[in-house]
């Protein structure tokens, strides 16, 4: 039995290419080898304190992966609970880019290899935040405006990531209703190039920060027109837009900073002594 942090993951072979998979094993086994942790690839072995899913879903949001790593807070002090990453290979390996209105060509990946590098990356990348690298860090959230880093996020940088295009925007017309322009908008008859989740609601589309803003369906006031009804999807109304998530991208420049997961990748000195002492935390805890 293996005194080590146990890492579990899994689905790599059902989700992950299978000519990339030794690659992505591989890859991630060698930026950890120098930390007190075990590998699992398995896929059969139950997670103890921290699993990684790889997985075929597309989120709500255009993003290749999420970590979550719960805390408690009470008279006895915090207690970190365990923690779950889910990278979204579906995600990685669909993108399509707009070329023009209603016209778009495959996007992602340029070739194989840059795909492989891209699912271990972030994979690695995510792991990274369940290690002690969710907060702090190099910087407030724990991720690092270096390019070269593992941590990297284009969110973090100056003007945050313009090579993603996140919002569809559409028209209310005479005898719409939010859930059929949403219905429409999932089976691609409102755009072509619609790549997004599978399981977007009309509820998730209100409530998104978006449709809050001045001349959109769920703002506060219905944009201070007199007679309309707020605070209601039942009453949308002729000329109010709506904003609907997607994953399209705009420009070849994403080739370049896709993510943060291109090219060679490194952790700090500083984020490797803060995720080993973490590690070691958790197994003086029993947590390993």
């Amino acid at each position: 039995m293996s005194n080590k942090y146990l890492i579990v993951y899994k689905g790599l072979t059902s989700v992950v290419p299978r000519s990339l998979q030794q690659f992505v094993k591989t890859k991630i086994e060698d930026e950890f080898s120098s930390f007190d942790v075990e590998l699992d690839f398995s896929g059969t072995r139950a997670g103890h304190d921290l699993v990684v899913k790889f997985e075929n879903k597309m989120d709500v949001l255009p993003t290749y992966g999420e970590s979550s790593r719960p805390d408690i807070t009470n008279g006895a002090g915090t207690t970190v609970l365990s923690g779950e990453s889910e990278i979204w290979v579906r995600a990685i390996r669909t993108m399509r880019l707009q070329v023009s209105p209603g016209t778009c060509e495959p996007a992602f990946p340029e070739t194989e290899a840059a795909l492989g590098s891209i699912i271990a990356n972030c994979t690695i990348h995510e792991t990274g935040h369940m290690l002690g690298m969710q907060s702090g860090g190099s910087d407030d959230g724990g991720h690092s405006t270096d390019p070269d880093n593992y941590m990297w996020d284009p969110g973090s940088m100056p003007g945050g990531d313009t090579h993603v295009s996140r919002i569809f925007e559409y028209t209310v017309k005479k005898d719409d209703t939010l859930s059929e322009i949403v219905q429409k908008y999932k089976n691609g008859t409102l755009d072509k190039c619609r790549l997004g989740p599978d399981d977007l609601t009309f509820q998730d589309v209100w409530e998104d920060p978006e449709n809050k803003k001045m001349g959109f369906v769920a703002h506060p006031t219905k944009s201070n027109v007199p007679g309309r009804r707020i605070n209601n999807w039942n009453f949308i109304y002729v000329g109010e837009k709506v904003a609907l998530r997607n994953n399209n991208l705009r420009t070849q420049d994403y080739r370049r900073t896709f993510a943060g997961f291109l090219g060679k990748k490194t952790f700090t000195d500083d984020q490797k002594k803060i995720m080993k002492a973490f590690i070691a935390e958790r197994l003086a805890a029993g947590r390993g």
